[in-house]
């Protein structure tokens, strides 16, 4: 019998998420909201998905967190039994459904996590929606396998872990107000934004795009010998660059910001808070010109 927590401490990136939320309460009307829709191609699945939602123990647990937040105290997720259990909503009506995304999250008083179905016959879309606060997209992943996927069990160390600075509540206080006052001063500075330098001639799209076994050990090649020392992903990171200068005016110095999970390598969790930060790489496009100047630009700030 897996045995979830009556309170949890939230880690220094719920923080800053929780610093966000408050600054956004009182400066603009965004919403830090995620979600994830999944399309199911046998509808005859869709009763046992919603009661494999509906009596999950560890989703009702989510659904009936609750912040604390006291003066000169850490905030905590508390387990309250008095409020209501999740329900999953069902819609007829694409219109109806597509208007879910704009119910904003208020983690104060609402539930953290929110699961809409459309049913069109022939298949249907579970829409997953949850406050940022709570989770991030990797802990998120985790939670929707649990429920579609018999051989993925979570255990109580799945869920949460305690932070590694929990016992030190100066060191995160002070923190906290670097944060803050980090915050400040980035929003105080304005943004450049880039422009294509022929606007007529291009314009954006994305596609995915798949290497064969063949070409996959040509990328791994030429990222050895730009210097590569660990996998391809800088190579990738200075190859995206340099496409990026072909087409956009980039004149002042850049930041490429690289997420960095901080879960252990291959462990399935935990799944409450936010454990994925990112690195900020500085690039300057004057510069540099070969995906090698840039890979050693990175390297050395990786090591610095």
């Amino acid at each position: 019998m897996i045995e979830l927590p009556k309170k949890m401490e939230l880690n220094g990136a719920d923080c800053f998420h929780l610093l966000l939320e408050n600054f956004n309460k009182s400066n603009t009307s965004s919403n830090n909201t995620v979600r994830m829709i999944i399309t199911f191609k046998d509808s005859s699945k869709l009763d046992e998905l919603i009661q494999s939602i509906e009596n999950s123990k560890i989703i009702q647990w989510i659904s009936q967190l609750r912040l604390e937040h006291k003066p000169l105290k850490s905030p905590i997720w508390i387990h309250d039994e008095q409020k209501d259990k999740l329900k999953v909503v069902e819609h007829s009506d694409s219109t109806r459904f597509s208007e879910v995304k704009n119910i904003p999250f208020d983690f104060e008083a609402d539930q953290l996590i929110r699961f809409d179905i459309l049913n069109n016959g022939n298949d249907f879309k579970l829409l997953f929606s949850w406050h940022h606060i709570i989770m991030d997209g990797r802990g998120a992943g985790l939670l929707i396998q649990s429920i579609t996927n018999n051989k993925l069990t979570l255990d109580s160390l799945s869920i949460y872990s305690q932070p590694k600075d929990s016992k030190s509540f100066k060191s995160r206080f002070s923190r906290m107000f670097d944060v803050k006052h980090f915050v400040e001063d980035m929003l105080k500075n304005s943004m450049e934004s880039p422009e294509l330098l022929h606007p007529t001639a291009h314009g954006f799209h994305h596609d995915i795009v798949s290497f064969s076994e063949e070409e996959s050990k040509v990328i791994e090649q030429n990222a050895l010998q730009t210097g590569c020392k660990f996998g391809i992903n800088m190579f990738q990171l200075a190859c995206c660059f340099l496409t990026y200068k072909k087409v956009m005016s980039a004149n002042k110095k850049i930041w490429v910001p690289v997420p960095y999970d901080g879960r252990k390598r291959g462990s399935k969790g935990p799944v409450i808070g936010n454990h994925i930060s990112f690195l900020f790489y500085q690039i300057d496009p004057n510069k540099f010109s070969h995906p090698k100047e840039v890979v050693t630009s990175l390297n050395q700030q990786m090591n610095n």
